[in-house]
Protein backbone atom coordinates (compact mmCIF):
# COMPACT_ATOMS: atom_id res chain seq x y z
CA UNK A 1 0.00 0.00 0.00
CA UNK A 2 1.24 3.53 -0.98
CA UNK A 3 2.27 6.03 1.46
CA UNK A 4 -1.09 8.55 0.23
CA UNK A 5 -3.35 5.55 0.37
CA UNK A 6 -2.69 4.60 4.10
CA UNK A 7 -3.21 8.44 5.16
CA UNK A 8 -6.71 8.73 3.76
CA UNK A 9 -8.25 7.50 7.12
CA UNK A 10 -6.49 10.08 9.22
CA UNK A 11 -7.38 12.49 6.12
CA UNK A 12 -11.48 11.02 5.96
CA UNK A 13 -11.48 11.72 9.61
CA UNK A 14 -9.71 15.16 10.16
CA UNK A 15 -12.68 16.53 7.46
CA UNK A 16 -15.12 15.17 9.03
CA UNK A 17 -14.18 16.70 12.58
CA UNK A 18 -13.86 20.14 10.71
CA UNK A 19 -16.79 19.87 8.95
CA UNK A 20 -18.43 18.92 12.27
CA UNK A 21 -17.06 22.17 13.89
CA UNK A 22 -17.29 24.45 11.00
CA UNK A 23 -21.54 23.32 10.50
CA UNK A 24 -21.88 23.74 14.74
CA UNK A 25 -20.31 26.91 14.99
CA UNK A 26 -22.26 28.56 12.11
CA UNK A 27 -25.46 27.43 13.91
CA UNK A 28 -24.18 28.69 17.26
CA UNK A 29 -22.59 32.05 16.17
CA UNK A 30 -24.68 32.64 12.63
CA UNK A 31 -21.98 34.02 10.79
CA UNK A 32 -21.73 34.44 7.44
CA UNK A 33 -18.83 33.74 6.73
CA UNK A 34 -18.59 30.44 7.83
CA UNK A 35 -19.33 28.97 4.78
CA UNK A 36 -16.25 30.02 3.01
CA UNK A 37 -14.62 27.71 5.88
CA UNK A 38 -15.58 25.00 4.13
CA UNK A 39 -13.09 25.29 1.25
CA UNK A 40 -10.24 24.29 4.13
CA UNK A 41 -12.40 20.79 4.35
CA UNK A 42 -12.31 20.52 0.23
CA UNK A 43 -8.75 21.61 0.52
CA UNK A 44 -7.76 18.97 2.97
CA UNK A 45 -9.98 16.36 1.00
CA UNK A 46 -7.71 16.86 -2.03
CA UNK A 47 -4.77 15.29 -0.16
CA UNK A 48 -6.40 12.10 -0.60
CA UNK A 49 -5.93 9.11 -3.01
CA UNK A 50 -9.28 9.28 -4.44
CA UNK A 51 -11.13 11.73 -6.53
CA UNK A 52 -14.40 10.66 -4.73
CA UNK A 53 -13.71 11.96 -1.32
CA UNK A 54 -13.47 15.34 -2.65
CA UNK A 55 -16.63 15.21 -4.53
CA UNK A 56 -17.99 13.55 -1.70
CA UNK A 57 -17.23 16.53 0.99
CA UNK A 58 -18.10 19.12 -1.77
CA UNK A 59 -21.72 17.78 -1.84
CA UNK A 60 -21.18 17.69 1.97
CA UNK A 61 -20.77 20.60 2.61
CA UNK A 62 -23.51 22.19 0.05
CA UNK A 63 -26.07 20.46 1.47
CA UNK A 64 -24.61 21.61 5.30
CA UNK A 65 -24.66 25.14 4.05
CA UNK A 66 -28.07 24.87 2.35
CA UNK A 67 -29.35 22.96 6.21
CA UNK A 68 -27.45 26.18 8.08
CA UNK A 69 -29.64 28.54 6.07
CA UNK A 70 -32.57 26.86 6.05
CA UNK A 71 -32.08 26.87 10.27
CA UNK A 72 -31.16 30.65 10.40
CA UNK A 73 -33.37 32.24 7.40
CA UNK A 74 -33.16 35.31 9.42
CA UNK A 75 -29.87 35.81 9.10
CA UNK A 76 -28.67 37.16 5.60
CA UNK A 77 -26.39 34.53 4.01
CA UNK A 78 -23.95 33.95 1.06
CA UNK A 79 -24.22 30.12 0.64
CA UNK A 80 -24.95 30.53 -3.31
CA UNK A 81 -21.66 31.85 -3.59
CA UNK A 82 -20.08 29.51 -1.01
CA UNK A 83 -21.43 27.00 -2.71
CA UNK A 84 -19.88 27.99 -5.95
CA UNK A 85 -16.53 28.64 -4.10
CA UNK A 86 -16.57 24.98 -2.96
CA UNK A 87 -17.20 23.34 -6.35
CA UNK A 88 -14.84 26.03 -8.23
CA UNK A 89 -11.89 24.58 -5.71
CA UNK A 90 -12.88 21.11 -5.50
CA UNK A 91 -12.88 20.47 -9.70
CA UNK A 92 -9.85 23.30 -9.91
CA UNK A 93 -8.03 21.24 -7.47
CA UNK A 94 -8.67 18.12 -8.71
CA UNK A 95 -7.53 19.41 -12.23
CA UNK A 96 -3.89 20.65 -11.11
CA UNK A 97 -3.79 17.68 -8.75
CA UNK A 98 -3.58 15.87 -12.08
CA UNK A 99 -1.52 17.61 -13.57
CA UNK A 100 0.82 17.63 -11.01
CA UNK A 101 0.62 13.58 -10.82
CA UNK A 102 1.37 13.13 -14.27
CA UNK A 103 4.47 15.98 -14.08
CA UNK A 104 6.09 14.03 -11.82
CA UNK A 105 5.32 10.56 -12.75
CA UNK A 106 6.92 11.97 -15.98
CA UNK A 107 9.48 13.29 -14.35
CA UNK A 108 9.90 10.00 -12.41
CA UNK A 109 10.01 8.23 -15.82
CA UNK A 110 12.80 10.71 -16.86
CA UNK A 111 15.05 10.41 -13.91
CA UNK A 112 14.63 6.48 -13.98
CA UNK A 113 15.01 5.70 -17.70
CA UNK A 114 18.70 4.17 -18.71
CA UNK A 115 19.25 6.34 -21.16
CA UNK A 116 20.72 10.16 -20.49
CA UNK A 117 18.36 12.75 -20.97
CA UNK A 118 19.42 15.65 -21.22
CA UNK A 119 16.87 19.48 -21.79
CA UNK A 120 19.14 22.28 -23.17
CA UNK A 121 18.45 25.16 -24.03
CA UNK A 122 18.96 26.37 -27.72
CA UNK A 123 22.33 28.00 -26.22
CA UNK A 124 23.04 24.58 -25.15
CA UNK A 125 22.53 25.36 -22.00
CA UNK A 126 22.14 22.04 -20.15
CA UNK A 127 18.60 22.56 -18.29
CA UNK A 128 17.43 19.37 -16.67
CA UNK A 129 20.07 16.06 -16.43
CA UNK A 130 18.65 12.96 -15.31
CA UNK A 131 20.62 10.07 -13.07
CA UNK A 132 21.36 7.75 -16.32
CA UNK A 133 23.24 10.81 -17.47
CA UNK A 134 24.64 11.25 -14.00
CA UNK A 135 25.78 8.05 -14.06
CA UNK A 136 27.03 7.85 -17.84
CA UNK A 137 29.03 11.16 -17.91
CA UNK A 138 30.09 11.63 -14.48
CA UNK A 139 28.57 14.51 -13.48
CA UNK A 140 25.64 15.53 -11.20
CA UNK A 141 22.82 18.15 -11.52
CA UNK A 142 24.24 20.68 -9.75
CA UNK A 143 28.17 20.55 -11.52
CA UNK A 144 26.11 20.55 -15.15
CA UNK A 145 22.89 22.83 -14.64
CA UNK A 146 23.08 25.95 -16.32
CA UNK A 147 26.47 25.36 -17.99
CA UNK A 148 27.09 24.79 -21.89
CA UNK A 149 27.06 20.93 -22.85
CA UNK A 150 30.08 21.33 -24.97
CA UNK A 151 32.32 20.18 -22.31
CA UNK A 152 30.76 16.96 -23.25
CA UNK A 153 32.24 17.11 -27.24
CA UNK A 154 35.19 16.54 -27.90
CA UNK A 155 37.26 19.59 -29.22
CA UNK A 156 37.51 18.03 -32.81
CA UNK A 157 33.71 16.98 -32.94
CA UNK A 158 32.38 20.23 -32.08
CA UNK A 159 32.19 21.73 -35.82
CA UNK A 160 30.03 18.14 -36.87
CA UNK A 161 27.94 18.58 -33.66
CA UNK A 162 27.22 22.35 -34.19
CA UNK A 163 25.88 21.55 -37.84
CA UNK A 164 23.62 18.65 -35.91
CA UNK A 165 22.27 21.27 -33.56
CA UNK A 166 21.35 23.86 -36.49
CA UNK A 167 19.40 20.94 -38.21
CA UNK A 168 17.25 20.57 -35.02
CA UNK A 169 16.77 24.17 -34.62
CA UNK A 170 14.77 24.06 -37.80
CA UNK A 171 12.48 21.02 -36.70
CA UNK A 172 14.36 18.04 -37.53
CA UNK A 173 14.59 15.35 -35.56
CA UNK A 174 18.12 13.06 -35.38
CA UNK A 175 17.86 9.77 -34.86
CA UNK A 176 20.66 7.16 -33.33
CA UNK A 177 23.42 9.20 -34.41
CA UNK A 178 26.78 7.80 -33.05
CA UNK A 179 29.10 9.67 -31.71
CA UNK A 180 31.77 10.10 -29.06
CA UNK A 181 31.22 11.91 -25.62
CA UNK A 182 33.95 13.12 -22.64
CA UNK A 183 33.05 11.72 -19.05
CA UNK A 184 34.13 13.86 -16.64
CA UNK A 185 37.04 11.76 -15.43
CA UNK A 186 38.23 12.46 -19.23
CA UNK A 187 38.04 9.17 -21.07
CA UNK A 188 35.63 8.43 -24.05
CA UNK A 189 32.12 6.77 -24.33
CA UNK A 190 30.39 6.02 -27.50
CA UNK A 191 26.95 6.63 -27.27
CA UNK A 192 23.81 7.05 -30.08
CA UNK A 193 22.08 10.10 -29.54
CA UNK A 194 18.56 11.16 -30.35
CA UNK A 195 17.93 15.22 -30.89
CA UNK A 196 14.62 16.39 -30.68
CA UNK A 197 13.16 19.66 -30.81
CA UNK A 198 11.19 20.81 -27.86
CA UNK A 199 8.34 22.89 -28.93
CA UNK A 200 5.83 25.37 -26.41
CA UNK A 201 2.22 25.07 -26.97
CA UNK A 202 2.22 27.78 -29.66
CA UNK A 203 4.91 25.69 -31.47
CA UNK A 204 7.52 27.75 -31.43
CA UNK A 205 10.90 25.75 -30.80
CA UNK A 206 12.15 26.73 -27.54
CA UNK A 207 14.87 24.05 -26.43
CA UNK A 208 16.38 20.43 -27.62
CA UNK A 209 16.22 17.28 -26.12
CA UNK A 210 19.09 14.71 -26.13
CA UNK A 211 18.81 11.06 -25.15
CA UNK A 212 22.29 9.34 -25.05
CA UNK A 213 22.59 5.87 -25.16
CA UNK A 214 25.82 4.07 -24.03
CA UNK A 215 26.65 1.67 -26.88
CA UNK A 216 30.27 1.54 -26.12
CA UNK A 217 29.68 -2.49 -25.23
CA UNK A 218 27.97 -2.72 -28.37
CA UNK A 219 30.69 -1.45 -30.54
CA UNK A 220 32.86 -3.52 -28.80
CA UNK A 221 30.69 -7.19 -29.21
CA UNK A 222 30.53 -5.63 -33.28
CA UNK A 223 33.78 -5.58 -33.20
CA UNK A 224 34.44 -9.25 -31.81
CA UNK A 225 31.56 -9.89 -34.10
CA UNK A 226 33.29 -8.54 -36.87
CA UNK A 227 36.55 -9.72 -35.84
CA UNK A 228 34.95 -13.84 -35.51
CA UNK A 229 33.52 -12.92 -38.98
CA UNK A 230 36.75 -12.53 -40.56
CA UNK A 231 38.54 -15.49 -38.79
CA UNK A 232 35.88 -17.37 -40.24
CA UNK A 233 36.49 -16.60 -43.89
CA UNK A 234 39.97 -16.60 -43.34
CA UNK A 235 39.63 -20.30 -42.00
CA UNK A 236 37.09 -21.33 -44.78
CA UNK A 237 39.48 -19.46 -47.30
CA UNK A 238 42.32 -21.85 -46.04
CA UNK A 239 40.01 -24.54 -45.96
CA UNK A 240 39.19 -24.06 -50.04
CA UNK A 241 43.09 -24.24 -50.07
CA UNK A 242 43.72 -26.72 -48.05
CA UNK A 243 40.81 -29.41 -49.87
CA UNK A 244 42.58 -28.02 -53.59
CA UNK A 245 45.32 -29.28 -52.03
CA UNK A 246 43.70 -32.77 -51.76
CA UNK A 247 43.10 -32.78 -55.15
CA UNK A 248 45.92 -32.27 -56.79
CA UNK A 249 47.86 -34.47 -54.58
CA UNK A 250 46.06 -37.21 -55.64
CA UNK A 251 47.05 -36.59 -59.05
CA UNK A 252 50.46 -36.69 -58.01
CA UNK A 253 52.70 -39.53 -58.08
CA UNK A 254 56.29 -38.54 -58.57
CA UNK A 255 57.50 -38.37 -55.25
CA UNK A 256 60.22 -35.47 -56.25
CA UNK A 257 56.96 -33.49 -57.84
CA UNK A 258 54.51 -34.21 -54.65
CA UNK A 259 57.26 -33.40 -52.09
CA UNK A 260 58.01 -29.76 -54.05
CA UNK A 261 54.33 -29.44 -54.77
CA UNK A 262 53.32 -29.88 -50.74
CA UNK A 263 56.27 -27.38 -49.48
CA UNK A 264 54.94 -24.62 -52.21
CA UNK A 265 51.19 -24.78 -51.28
CA UNK A 266 52.26 -25.49 -47.23
CA UNK A 267 54.10 -21.94 -47.13
CA UNK A 268 51.39 -20.49 -49.59
CA UNK A 269 48.67 -21.62 -47.10
CA UNK A 270 50.25 -20.80 -43.75
CA UNK A 271 51.54 -17.34 -45.35
CA UNK A 272 55.34 -18.60 -44.16
CA UNK A 273 58.60 -18.41 -45.65
CA UNK A 274 59.94 -21.20 -44.81
CA UNK A 275 59.27 -25.01 -44.72
CA UNK A 276 61.03 -28.49 -45.06
CA UNK A 277 59.73 -31.91 -45.65
CA UNK A 278 62.09 -34.57 -43.59
CA UNK A 279 61.58 -38.03 -44.56
CA UNK A 280 62.82 -40.73 -42.61
CA UNK A 281 65.20 -43.33 -44.37
CA UNK A 282 63.77 -47.13 -44.31
CA UNK A 283 67.20 -48.55 -44.88
CA UNK A 284 69.49 -46.24 -42.25
CA UNK A 285 66.13 -45.23 -40.29
CA UNK A 286 68.04 -41.77 -40.27
CA UNK A 287 66.02 -38.25 -41.12
CA UNK A 288 67.09 -36.51 -44.28
CA UNK A 289 65.22 -33.32 -45.86
CA UNK A 290 63.60 -34.60 -49.26
CA UNK A 291 61.99 -30.72 -49.99
CA UNK A 292 62.68 -27.14 -48.61
CA UNK A 293 62.02 -23.06 -48.56
CA UNK A 294 64.27 -20.94 -47.63
CA UNK A 295 66.49 -23.17 -45.79
CA UNK A 296 69.89 -22.56 -46.65
CA UNK A 297 71.48 -25.26 -47.84
CA UNK A 298 74.28 -25.98 -45.13
CA UNK A 299 71.38 -26.65 -43.02
CA UNK A 300 69.74 -28.55 -45.35
CA UNK A 301 73.01 -31.61 -45.94
CA UNK A 302 74.20 -30.68 -42.13
CA UNK A 303 74.75 -33.62 -40.09
CA UNK A 304 73.21 -31.77 -37.41
CA UNK A 305 69.78 -33.04 -39.03
CA UNK A 306 69.53 -36.37 -37.27
CA UNK A 307 71.89 -35.38 -33.76
CA UNK A 308 69.77 -36.44 -30.82
CA UNK A 309 69.79 -32.92 -29.45
CA UNK A 310 68.71 -31.44 -32.51
CA UNK A 311 65.70 -29.91 -32.81
CA UNK A 312 64.15 -32.82 -35.44
CA UNK A 313 65.53 -34.83 -33.09
CA UNK A 314 63.69 -33.34 -29.98
CA UNK A 315 60.68 -33.42 -32.27
CA UNK A 316 61.00 -36.89 -33.20
CA UNK A 317 60.83 -37.72 -29.53
CA UNK A 318 57.49 -35.90 -29.03
CA UNK A 319 56.08 -37.82 -31.54
CA UNK A 320 52.91 -35.93 -32.07
CA UNK A 321 52.20 -32.34 -33.27
CA UNK A 322 54.45 -29.08 -32.15
CA UNK A 323 53.27 -25.95 -31.89
CA UNK A 324 56.25 -23.10 -30.38
CA UNK A 325 55.55 -19.66 -30.12
CA UNK A 326 59.04 -18.61 -29.26
CA UNK A 327 61.70 -21.64 -29.30
CA UNK A 328 63.81 -19.23 -26.70
CA UNK A 329 61.44 -19.29 -23.84
CA UNK A 330 59.77 -22.60 -24.46
CA UNK A 331 60.87 -25.10 -22.06
CA UNK A 332 61.43 -27.99 -24.55
CA UNK A 333 63.74 -26.19 -26.91
CA UNK A 334 65.37 -23.42 -25.04
CA UNK A 335 67.46 -22.57 -27.27
CA UNK A 336 69.04 -19.10 -29.07
CA UNK A 337 67.03 -18.32 -32.50
CA UNK A 338 69.03 -18.94 -35.58
CA UNK A 339 70.06 -15.25 -37.48
CA UNK A 340 68.75 -16.59 -40.52
CA UNK A 341 65.31 -16.59 -39.02
CA UNK A 342 63.20 -13.88 -38.47
CA UNK A 343 60.83 -14.98 -35.68
CA UNK A 344 60.89 -17.22 -33.04
CA UNK A 345 57.53 -19.39 -34.10
CA UNK A 346 57.89 -22.50 -35.49
CA UNK A 347 55.19 -25.43 -36.50
CA UNK A 348 56.84 -29.08 -36.68
CA UNK A 349 53.97 -31.96 -37.67
CA UNK A 350 54.77 -36.02 -38.18
CA UNK A 351 53.29 -37.63 -40.82
CA UNK A 352 52.43 -40.59 -39.62
CA UNK A 353 50.51 -43.64 -41.90
CA UNK A 354 48.67 -45.52 -38.87
CA UNK A 355 51.91 -46.04 -36.39
CA UNK A 356 53.74 -46.16 -38.98
CA UNK A 357 56.06 -42.21 -38.86
CA UNK A 358 57.03 -41.76 -42.21
CA UNK A 359 58.65 -37.96 -41.69
CA UNK A 360 57.95 -34.49 -40.44
CA UNK A 361 56.90 -31.30 -42.20
CA UNK A 362 58.66 -27.82 -40.68
CA UNK A 363 56.92 -24.58 -40.82
CA UNK A 364 58.80 -21.63 -39.45
CA UNK A 365 58.70 -17.57 -39.91
CA UNK A 366 55.01 -16.59 -40.14
CA UNK A 367 54.74 -14.01 -42.70
CA UNK A 368 51.15 -12.72 -42.74
CA UNK A 369 48.63 -9.61 -41.35
CA UNK A 370 47.78 -11.77 -38.23
CA UNK A 371 51.76 -11.43 -37.43
CA UNK A 372 54.62 -14.05 -36.93
CA UNK A 373 53.43 -15.92 -34.41
CA UNK A 374 51.51 -19.21 -35.36
CA UNK A 375 48.59 -20.07 -33.86
CA UNK A 376 46.05 -22.71 -32.77
CA UNK A 377 44.63 -22.85 -36.52
CA UNK A 378 47.42 -22.79 -37.89
CA UNK A 379 48.51 -25.96 -36.28
CA UNK A 380 44.93 -27.51 -37.43
CA UNK A 381 45.64 -26.48 -40.90
CA UNK A 382 49.44 -27.89 -40.86
CA UNK A 383 47.80 -31.08 -39.56
CA UNK A 384 45.08 -31.28 -42.22
CA UNK A 385 47.35 -30.79 -44.89
CA UNK A 386 49.58 -33.56 -43.28
CA UNK A 387 47.12 -36.26 -43.06
CA UNK A 388 46.34 -36.10 -46.84
CA UNK A 389 50.15 -35.46 -47.88
CA UNK A 390 50.71 -39.45 -45.37
CA UNK A 391 48.12 -41.07 -48.03
CA UNK A 392 49.77 -39.14 -51.48
CA UNK A 393 53.06 -40.12 -50.02
CA UNK A 394 52.26 -43.77 -49.54
CA UNK A 395 50.16 -43.52 -52.91
CA UNK A 396 53.50 -42.93 -54.48
CA UNK A 397 55.52 -45.38 -52.91
CA UNK A 398 52.93 -48.18 -54.19
CA UNK A 399 52.78 -46.59 -57.38
CA UNK A 400 56.37 -46.41 -57.83
CA UNK A 401 56.37 -49.88 -56.68
CA UNK A 402 53.67 -50.88 -59.08
CA UNK A 403 55.86 -49.13 -62.08
CA UNK A 404 58.47 -51.17 -60.57
CA UNK A 405 56.91 -54.48 -61.20
CA UNK A 406 55.43 -53.86 -64.47
CA UNK A 407 59.17 -53.02 -65.75
CA UNK A 408 60.79 -55.63 -63.93
CA UNK A 409 62.07 -58.99 -64.15
CA UNK A 410 60.73 -60.43 -60.75
CA UNK A 411 63.59 -63.37 -60.76
CA UNK A 412 66.60 -60.66 -61.80
CA UNK A 413 65.18 -57.75 -61.08
CA UNK A 414 66.39 -56.29 -63.97
CA UNK A 415 64.30 -54.59 -66.51
CA UNK A 416 61.46 -57.21 -68.51
CA UNK A 417 60.64 -57.50 -71.66
CA UNK A 418 57.99 -54.66 -72.27
CA UNK A 419 60.45 -52.16 -70.75
CA UNK A 420 63.12 -52.97 -73.09
CA UNK A 421 60.90 -52.77 -76.53
CA UNK A 422 59.35 -49.49 -75.09
CA UNK A 423 62.57 -47.94 -74.43
CA UNK A 424 64.87 -49.33 -77.71
CA UNK A 425 61.35 -47.63 -79.57
CA UNK A 426 63.06 -44.51 -77.86
CA UNK A 427 66.00 -44.82 -78.41
CA UNK A 428 65.86 -45.20 -82.18
CA UNK A 429 63.62 -42.81 -82.01
CA UNK A 430 66.16 -40.43 -80.63
CA UNK A 431 68.80 -41.60 -83.49
CA UNK A 432 66.23 -40.20 -85.68
CA UNK A 433 66.48 -37.09 -84.17
CA UNK A 434 70.49 -37.22 -83.77
CA UNK A 435 71.73 -39.34 -86.50
CA UNK A 436 75.14 -38.70 -85.11
CA UNK A 437 74.45 -40.46 -81.88
CA UNK A 438 75.71 -44.07 -82.44
CA UNK A 439 73.08 -46.67 -80.92
CA UNK A 440 73.75 -50.73 -80.56
CA UNK A 441 72.19 -53.94 -79.38
CA UNK A 442 73.21 -56.66 -77.36
CA UNK A 443 71.74 -59.95 -77.55
CA UNK A 444 73.01 -62.92 -74.83
CA UNK A 445 72.20 -66.19 -74.51
CA UNK A 446 73.93 -68.72 -71.43
CA UNK A 447 75.41 -71.34 -73.19
CA UNK A 448 74.16 -74.44 -72.30
CA UNK A 449 72.09 -73.47 -69.87
CA UNK A 450 68.94 -76.11 -70.38
CA UNK A 451 72.25 -78.85 -69.42
CA UNK A 452 72.73 -76.62 -66.19
CA UNK A 453 69.34 -76.83 -65.64
CA UNK A 454 68.73 -80.40 -65.76
CA UNK A 455 71.69 -81.24 -63.97
CA UNK A 456 71.28 -78.82 -61.44
CA UNK A 457 67.66 -78.05 -60.74
CA UNK A 458 65.78 -75.55 -61.52
CA UNK A 459 66.67 -73.26 -58.39
CA UNK A 460 70.25 -73.48 -59.57
CA UNK A 461 69.10 -72.17 -62.71
CA UNK A 462 67.53 -69.28 -61.75
CA UNK A 463 70.44 -68.56 -59.44
CA UNK A 464 72.62 -68.71 -62.51
CA UNK A 465 70.28 -66.42 -64.48
CA UNK A 466 70.77 -63.98 -61.43
CA UNK A 467 74.30 -63.93 -61.21
CA UNK A 468 74.10 -63.13 -64.78
CA UNK A 469 72.17 -59.94 -64.25
CA UNK A 470 74.25 -58.97 -62.03
CA UNK A 471 77.40 -59.38 -63.82
CA UNK A 472 75.74 -57.83 -66.99
CA UNK A 473 74.61 -54.51 -64.78
CA UNK A 474 78.38 -54.24 -63.61
CA UNK A 475 79.86 -54.95 -66.69
CA UNK A 476 77.90 -51.73 -68.55
CA UNK A 477 77.94 -48.24 -67.76
CA UNK A 478 74.78 -46.16 -66.18
CA UNK A 479 73.14 -45.17 -69.52
CA UNK A 480 73.03 -48.53 -70.83
CA UNK A 481 69.55 -50.78 -70.30
CA UNK A 482 70.25 -54.29 -69.31
CA UNK A 483 66.96 -56.53 -69.79
CA UNK A 484 66.26 -60.10 -69.45
CA UNK A 485 64.99 -60.58 -72.79
CA UNK A 486 63.69 -64.43 -72.54
CA UNK A 487 64.15 -67.71 -70.66
CA UNK A 488 67.93 -67.46 -70.47
CA UNK A 489 68.41 -64.58 -73.12
CA UNK A 490 69.30 -60.74 -72.23
CA UNK A 491 69.39 -58.08 -74.15
CA UNK A 492 71.54 -54.45 -73.43
CA UNK A 493 70.80 -51.81 -75.22
CA UNK A 494 73.95 -49.27 -75.64
CA UNK A 495 73.04 -45.43 -76.54
CA UNK A 496 75.70 -43.21 -77.94
CA UNK A 497 77.81 -46.57 -78.55
CA UNK A 498 79.50 -47.57 -82.02
CA UNK A 499 80.20 -51.06 -83.23
CA UNK A 500 83.77 -51.25 -81.95
CA UNK A 501 83.07 -49.87 -78.03
CA UNK A 502 80.19 -51.97 -78.34
CA UNK A 503 82.62 -55.39 -79.15
CA UNK A 504 85.31 -54.03 -76.26
CA UNK A 505 82.08 -54.28 -74.08
CA UNK A 506 81.02 -57.15 -75.34
CA UNK A 507 84.37 -59.01 -74.38
CA UNK A 508 84.17 -57.16 -70.66
CA UNK A 509 81.03 -59.12 -70.16
CA UNK A 510 82.77 -62.52 -71.40
CA UNK A 511 85.25 -62.18 -69.75
CA UNK A 512 83.42 -61.23 -65.93
CA UNK A 513 81.40 -64.53 -66.99
CA UNK A 514 84.24 -66.70 -67.36
CA UNK A 515 85.28 -65.37 -63.41
CA UNK A 516 81.73 -66.25 -62.13
CA UNK A 517 82.34 -69.15 -59.35
CA UNK A 518 78.99 -71.77 -60.01
CA UNK A 519 78.86 -75.42 -60.01
CA UNK A 520 80.59 -75.69 -63.39
CA UNK A 521 81.72 -72.94 -65.49
CA UNK A 522 79.56 -71.31 -67.48
CA UNK A 523 80.03 -68.89 -71.10
CA UNK A 524 77.67 -66.98 -72.57
CA UNK A 525 77.45 -65.88 -76.84
CA UNK A 526 76.80 -62.54 -77.63
CA UNK A 527 75.21 -61.54 -81.01
CA UNK A 528 75.45 -57.43 -81.69
CA UNK A 529 73.58 -55.09 -84.14
CA UNK A 530 74.47 -51.46 -84.53
CA UNK A 531 71.07 -49.39 -85.95
CA UNK A 532 71.78 -47.95 -89.37
CA UNK A 533 69.59 -47.35 -92.30
CA UNK A 534 69.16 -50.82 -92.78
CA UNK A 535 67.17 -51.69 -89.53
CA UNK A 536 65.89 -48.83 -88.92
CA UNK A 537 62.88 -50.12 -86.10
CA UNK A 538 63.00 -52.22 -83.43
CA UNK A 539 61.90 -55.74 -85.43
CA UNK A 540 64.57 -55.44 -87.63
CA UNK A 541 67.27 -53.85 -85.35
CA UNK A 542 66.32 -57.00 -82.96
CA UNK A 543 66.49 -59.29 -85.85
CA UNK A 544 70.07 -58.15 -86.78
CA UNK A 545 71.02 -58.97 -82.97
CA UNK A 546 69.18 -62.56 -83.37
CA UNK A 547 71.17 -63.25 -86.26
CA UNK A 548 74.57 -62.11 -84.67
CA UNK A 549 73.51 -64.49 -81.82
CA UNK A 550 72.86 -67.65 -83.96
CA UNK A 551 76.27 -67.06 -86.08
CA UNK A 552 77.76 -66.55 -82.80
CA UNK A 553 76.18 -70.16 -80.96
CA UNK A 554 76.64 -71.88 -84.34
CA UNK A 555 79.90 -70.69 -84.21
CA UNK A 556 80.83 -72.97 -81.28
CA UNK A 557 79.60 -70.80 -78.81
CA UNK A 558 81.71 -68.34 -76.45
CA UNK A 559 81.76 -65.97 -78.84
CA UNK A 560 80.87 -62.25 -79.51
CA UNK A 561 79.25 -61.82 -83.36
CA UNK A 562 78.69 -58.19 -84.68
CA UNK A 563 76.12 -58.39 -87.29
CA UNK A 564 77.83 -56.31 -89.17
CA UNK A 565 80.60 -58.69 -90.27
CA UNK A 566 77.92 -61.29 -91.64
Amino acid sequence: MSERHSTDPRILIWCAVLLTIFFISDLMFQWTAGGILYVLVIILALRSSKDRYVYFFAGLTSVLLILSWRLSPSVEKVWHASIIIIWVTAISGLRFKKEGIIKSSLAAIVDSSLDAIIGKTLNNIVISWNKAAEHLLGYNREEIVGHSDYILIPEGRLYMEQQLLDEVKEGKEIKHYQTIRLHKDGHMISVALTLSPIKDPFGNIVGISSIAQDITERIAAEKKLEELNDQIALERKKIRKVLSIEEHLNTIFDMDKLIDFVVNKTTEVLEAEKCSVIIVDYDTRELCIKGHKGIEDKFVTGKELIAADSISGLIAREAGPVLVLDIESDHRFSRKNRVSYHSKSFMSVPIKLGSSLMGFINVADKNSDQGNVFSDLDLKILCMIVRQVAVAIENAKLYRDLQHLTITDPLTDIYNFRYFTRTLDHEILRLKRHPSRPLCLFMIDVDNFKSYNDTFGHLAGDSLLQMMSKVLTKSVREIDIVCRYAGDEFAVILPETDALEANMVAERIKRSVDDISLKRKVTVSIGIAKCTEHNTNRYELIQSADIALSKAKQSGKNLVYSFNNI
